[in-house]
């Protein structure tokens, strides 16, 4: 503790505002961490009695990348981990031993991650471009992870005529600004993850209730003042005058 009379130093007093920051950030990502866990248990647990998908924690899985290399003279079956992913029900008629690595030849994929997930595309994209899995990269949207899959109150929210893409063509942590319609015919715009993840709703409706509940305030404090007011009168009519017996 400082004397009377004794300035502290100006980088003492910076360094302790910077750990006091410091501190302060720290504790309140730990409380929203802490917030976040509770709210996404009991979301799962809401999901599970309802029989509804439950969103998969944490961040996506992605393929591991490979070194772009010379695919000259080779062929896809000299790439072990592309043929894993060889689709055979789609490509019934080809062998991936005699097709060129570097083939510019549209064909069938399943994912080694996930089997639900197909595609189409080259060879030569797979072996020299070294693509994946568009659905884990990010580029598609599997209708079984979309939107519609996992919020589909929120899918009869979209609004059917003002928006490029569907609800199943987009993924629950999207930022694609959308236009919503309520059951109460209000429009607006906002991004996908703000209606899932913040849980944001039909502003305009908020306002509306948000005035209701004033006005139910307000009637409810009048109520009580009135009552008050009329319970001082029946006590000055109750109480015995001066002189009176009691």
């Amino acid at each position: 503790m400082a004397r009377p009379g004794h300035r502290v130093p100006a980088p003492l007093v910076r360094d302790a505002a910077r750990r006091w920051r410091q501190r302060a950030a720290s504790d309140h990502a730990a409380w929203v961490r802490e917030r976040l866990a509770e709210r996404y248990a009991s979301e799962t647990d809401l999901r599970t009695r309802l029989g509804l998908p439950v969103p998969p924690a944490g961040r996506p899985k992605r393929a591991s990348p490979r070194e772009a290399s010379s695919v000259r003279g080779l062929h896809l079956a000299d790439y072990p981990d592309l043929v894993l992913e060889w689709a055979w029900e789609g490509n019934a008629d080809l062998d991936p031993a005699r097709l060129a690595a570097g083939s510019h030849e549209r064909v069938a994929w399943r994912c080694l991650l996930t089997a639900a997930h197909v595609w189409e595309t080259k060879v030569a994209d797979r072996t020299y471009h070294d693509s994946a899995c568009p659905y884990h990269m990010g580029v598609r949207v599997h209708p079984a992870e979309s939107l519609a899959a996992y919020f589909p109150w929120l899918a009869l929210e979209w609004h059917p005529t003002r928006n490029a893409l569907r609800p199943d063509q987009v993924t629950r942590a999207s930022a694609r600004e959308v236009v919503w319609r309520c059951e109460q015919g209000h429009e607006w715009s906002a991004p996908v993850y703000q209606r899932t993840l913040s849980g944001s709703g039909c502003p305009a409706c908020y306002r509306l209730e948000a005035a209701a509940r004033t006005k139910a305030g307000k009637t409810r404090a009048r109520r009580d003042r009135d009552g008050a007011a009329m319970t001082k009168v029946v006590a000055l009519h109750v109480l015995p005058t001066e002189g009176e017996a009691v």
